[in-house]
């Protein structure tokens, strides 16, 4: 317990080493919570201390320092732009209305461009070009061109991607329909759960699984797929329970603690 949240561990089970980075990251989400709305320029101070950690970040991915930013130090920047953007939703004038109140047809190119960083940048795994090879040993050439030749870090891409998706989720009416309706809800809901608890599926039960239909004789390809329709609503109604006797307690118990 200790490991896990003085973290990041990855001893316990693999999913558990975010804890420790929520842990940390939410006490200074407090003290900049408590401290900063008091202040005009509170914006350069968010400003200042996510490009801060950026910079370093970005300095040892193109070897320019000796060392990388920690990936628990490295995650910090995204709490401070959640309490940013939290400001800026709260204050009297909202300056994301501005975009809210475009004209449609300003509105539908915008979020036309914004889904498709979704799409290209959403979808990026590995750190370099050199994660990404064709059969003919050439890297893929999508991967040399949304990373301009490798001038730009997966964490540029997957930082781009997740402002467009929260930048169109809180300003466009569509986004947020579709947000709203029953299934999204439902999976918003047990999400987190089902983080946490899916690798005792996968390494466990699904694995004997499969390895019992080999023994059986049926083909690999349709051993996944069966394991696909088998387990897959037993792992959401699991989920969906420890959703409702745990996380939405612990929950509700945090609001009525801040309160």
């Amino acid at each position: 317990m200790i490991e896990v949240w003085c973290g990041p561990s990855t001893r316990f089970m693999n999913p558990t080493w975010t804890l420790g980075i929520e842990f940390w990251a939410t006490l200074l989400v407090y003290v900049v919570a408590f401290t900063a709305h008091a202040y005009r320029g509170r914006f350069f101070f968010y400003l200042a201390f996510i490009f801060f950690f950026w910079t370093i970040d970005y300095l040892g991915f193109l070897n320019l320092i000796p060392w990388n930013t920690p990936v628990a130090i490295g995650l910090v920047p995204h709490f401070l732009i959640g309490v940013a953007i939290s400001d800026m939703e709260n204050m009297v004038y909202r300056p994301l209305d501005k975009i809210r109140d475009l004209h449609w047809g300003w509105k539908i190119p915008l979020n036309t461009v914004l889904i498709l960083i979704i799409l290209i940048y959403g979808a990026i795994e590995g750190d370099s070009p050199d994660k990404c090879y064709t059969l003919y040993d050439d890297r893929c050439p999508e991967v040399i061109w949304y990373s301009l030749n490798g001038f730009l870090p997966l964490q540029f891409t997957k930082n781009l991607s997740t402002m467009a998706i929260i930048l169109l989720a809180l300003t466009s009416e569509g986004a947020q329909w579709v947000l709203k309706t029953a299934p999204i809800q439902f999976l918003g809901k047990v999400s987190y759960p089902l983080y946490l608890f899916h690798v005792l599926i996968l390494h466990w039960a699904e694995r004997d699984t499969y390895n019992y239909f080999l023994g059986e004789g049926i083909p690999a390809d349709e051993a996944v797929i069966y394991i696909f329709l088998i387990w897959t609503p037993i792992l959401f109604l699991l989920s969906w329970i420890l959703e409702f006797i745990i996380d939405r307690p612990s929950k509700e118990f945090a609001g009525e603690f801040d309160r």
